[in-house]
């Protein structure tokens, strides 16, 4: 079971369209699933103030609980509960490998948070870059030293040339030859 959520869990991880909502939520779902007694179980994630709930945690008799760190700080849990109480193992209510399972899911998703926030930061100053290269009215581009492939261009060179310059050679663009200058 706890290879089984690891993998659907890089799964959802993986998956570079997804937001970070619906990582917690996605995750959170699988949960239950994967402790040993999963038709009692209930799963919980809180993470920055947002919470994600299979069932009533509040209500569970037993629960184990992981912090979720990210760039070293608390950012919140991942939760696992029983609604009723089972026979305890040798270890407890929860075997061994089940509190590995959880301290593994909340490094996890603490990585693919930090991962997720960094992208943003970066669009956030692609986006500031851009808006400072369209404000000069002088034609500005990067390409590829080694393909000659533009790579950006500013809107005084889309004034000029056009929008349809992706995946262009420079020296077919600006200066209509077939081969590098």
């Amino acid at each position: 079971k706890e290879l089984a959520c690891l993998q659907q869990l890089s799964d959802i991880i993986v998956d570079s369209a997804s937001t970070k909502e619906q990582i917690l939520q996605q995750t959170v779902a699988i949960l239950p699933g994967s402790w040993l007694h999963a038709k009692s179980a209930v799963g919980a994630i809180s993470l920055d103030g947002e919470h994600y709930e299979t069932g009533e945690l509040a209500k569970c008799v037993d629960k184990l609980v992981a912090e979720i760190a990210i760039a070293g700080s608390h950012r919140g849990t991942v939760s696992v509960g029983y609604l009723e109480r089972h026979s305890p193992q040798v270890e407890g209510p929860f075997l061994a490998e089940e509190r590995a399972l959880i301290d593994a899911i909340a490094e996890r998703i603490g990585h693919a948070i930090e991962r997720l926030e960094i992208l943003e930061l970066i669009k956030s100053e692609q986006s500031t870059l851009q808006a400072v290269l369209n404000g000069i009215d002088d034609v500005i581009y990067v390409s590829d030293p080694e393909t000659y492939e533009l790579l950006h261009v500013n809107s005084a060179f889309e004034k000029i040339w056009g929008k349809d310059w992706r995946d262009e050679k420079c020296y077919q663009i600006l200066q209509g030859r077939d081969s590098p200058c």
